[in-house]
């Protein structure tokens, strides 16, 4: 414990570009990550809609967060990208960008000589290179408006993506409470064959 303390006042502070690992396009700040959920990795930076592209895709229900969607690096200005970044989740009415460690770089004067590094997961990123804050009310708040300013429309397709998640999961319940009646009265019913 007083190790894992002594590591993130080390870290605390540490303030990297995080790019896209494809075309080195910017997307955020190390400082603007938090964690979420303990592992979604987030970015709390309103104007990062601008640097990405959002779109629905399998959408189900996680933890307390709700997948809605995949975001995808835009690109610069003269050449367009399409990575895959991350995904769009949901949590506390907020719809938050996650950001996969395998989809970026990280590039600050003090890494190796200045140069760009790729990892693989954010459990080594947070533990060698910077520390990445528990998401707060604060953060919630500053993310809650951010996509409907940038994009009402975006905003509303993943409010009804949201939606669709609930109903589905409220009917594969249904469904799964129905299929084990089904079972438990097939069992009572061979049990009284028996007799």
């Amino acid at each position: 414990m007083e190790r894992e303390r002594q590591l993130k006042d080390v870290l605390k502070g540490k303030c990297y570009d995080l790019k896209c690992h494809l075309c080195g396009s910017f997307v955020c700040k190390s400082t603007d990550m938090r964690v979420a959920c303990e592992s979604h990795y987030v970015c709390c930076d309103p104007n990062i809609w601008g640097r990405v592209d959002s779109r629905i895709h399998n959408s189900k229900s996680v933890s307390i967060a709700t997948l809605v969607g995949k975001i995808h690096c835009k690109g610069s200005m003269t050449s367009g990208c399409n990575e895959v970044l991350g995904t769009v989740v949901r949590l506390y009415g907020a719809f938050l960008p996650t950001i996969a460690a395998k989809s970026i770089l990280i590039e600050g004067k003090d890494i190796y000589g200045g140069r760009a590094q790729l990892n693989k997961k954010w459990e080594i990123v947070v533990r060698e290179l910077f520390y990445v804050e528990p998401i707060t009310d604060k953060d919630l708040k500053l993310m809650l408006n951010s996509l409907f300013s940038y994009s009402a429309e975006q905003h509303y397709q993943f409010e009804e993506e949201a939606e669709l998640v609930v109903q589905r999961a409220a009917a594969e319940m249904k469904e799964r409470k129905q299929h084990h009646q089904q079972y438990s009265d097939s069992i009572i019913s061979m049990d009284d064959d028996d007799w």
